[in-house]
């Protein structure tokens, strides 16, 4: 077995109609072309997938090498070889950040007050508003004039 462009066309098609964010989709398929690439000429195989899994272990954080297996082992649903794909990593969960990696409140206050020293308004409200409310970055664009004006923001991120 091997992979083809055609099935990765395909794969591609059912992302989009299971409706992926573009940026999943491009993911997605980048992590099963790379994992094609590490193949090389060795037959697709489960052993070769528990290498490539070990491999990815040695290279990257526990939810990285998440994120490319459940990629790889989507497309291999995908194509019915589901004997080749492995077990994902089982990561324990932390409820809550390293405290060293936590700002202190006079490194907060230092930022904020470095941005508006710059001029850079923008950056300053951000980093405002990222701390007193806790959101995402990715969740940002939710909060717009009428979300300030209203006091609410209703945001739709991650289901």
């Amino acid at each position: 077995m091997t992979i083809t462009t055609d099935q990765l066309t395909q794969f591609r098609a059912l992302l989009k109609n299971e409706e992926k964010s573009a940026a999943t989709l491009n993911k997605y398929l980048r992590d099963v072309q790379r994992f094609a690439l590490w193949l090389g000429d060795t037959p697709l195989e489960r052993d070769a997938m528990l290498d490539y899994k070990a491999d990815l272990m040695r290279h990257y954080a526990a939810g990285s090498v998440n994120s490319i297996l459940a990629a790889v082992n989507g497309f291999f649903r995908f194509m019915g070889w589901k004997d080749i794909a492995v077990k994902l990593l089982k990561i324990q969960k932390a409820l809550f950040c390293d405290e060293r990696r936590e700002l202190t409140r006079a490194e907060y206050a230092r930022l904020v007050s470095a941005a508006q020293k710059v001029g850079n308004e923008r950056l300053s409200l951000v980093m405002q508003t990222i701390c007193a409310t806790g959101i995402r970055v990715s969740e940002l664009r939710f909060i717009t004039v009428e979300a300030v004006t209203t006091g609410r923001a209703e945001v739709c991120n991650k289901g």
